[in-house]
Formats: structure tokens, sequence, C-alpha cells
């Protein structure tokens, strides 16, 4: 997903090398094992690489490779305008609520540096009781 070490791919965007949606670009190991063992892999450079994708949306962390690339081939196939805003709503929307996350994540351990070690023990007994029930 996007991250703030991709703002200077912004910068390849501006300069044409690659558009704001589209296929994430595969390093060069990858890419050429895919050259080699899946067919009709050419068909991705049928587009420019994007700073965002369905593939982005679907599985941020990059974990189902063959997902990623069914995403991909998805985009190249129905590619159009409206499917390019979709993509950056949704690309919105999941950064909005990763940073929501964030924020959460950061005030609650802001919060708990404040509560002393038998309250959160005694918050953990009845986490665990009402778990039991």
């Amino acid at each position: 997903m996007l991250k703030i070490d991709e703002i200077p791919q912004l910068w390849n965007i501006i300069k044409g090398d690659m558009d704001f949606v589209g296929p994430r670009p595969i390093r060069e190991p990858l890419h050429n094992f895919y050259m080699q063992n899946i067919p009709n892999f050419k068909r991705r450079y049928q587009t420019l690489p994007g700073l965002t994708g369905i593939s982005q949306i679907v599985d941020p962390e990059n974990k189902d490779r063959s997902l990623g690339l069914a995403c991909d081939c998805y985009y190249i196939n129905n590619k159009s305008m409206k499917l390019d805003i979709q993509i950056i709503v949704s690309t919105v929307i999941y950064l909005m609520y990763s940073l929501s996350r964030e924020i959460y994540n950061w005030t609650t351990a802001r919060w708990l540096r404040h509560i002393n070690v038998e309250n959160i023990a005694v918050y953990e007994f009845v986490k665990m009781e009402t778990s039991i029930k």
C-alpha cells in the first residue's frame, strides 16, 4: 500500500515513467522468474506500472503473489477511467482506515503508560473471564 517512502515515486509519475494507477513494479529476480514461468506475463507491460492498484487494496501486505498477478491481469483487461477512479477512492478509504488504526494504536499506547500494572492485570483477568463464558 502507499507509504511515505513512496512519495519519490510521484516524480516518476510526473516524468511519465509510471501511472498513478496500475500494476506495481516487480523486482528484477521475480520479474525474470515470472517471465520464464507464467504464460502471457508480458501482457503485464501493456500498461505502465502504478503507485496504487487493485492488488494493493486486496492484498496490501503482498502475501499472495498469485492473487496480486490475478488483480494485475484484471486491471489490464478492464482498464478504464471508471476503474481508475474506483481504485483511487478505495485506496483513499484504505489509507484513512490505516491512519485511524495508527492513531488509535498510538493513543492507546500513550494511555497505557499512565495506567498502573495492577489495573492491567485486573483487566486481563476480566477479559479472560468473559471469553470463557
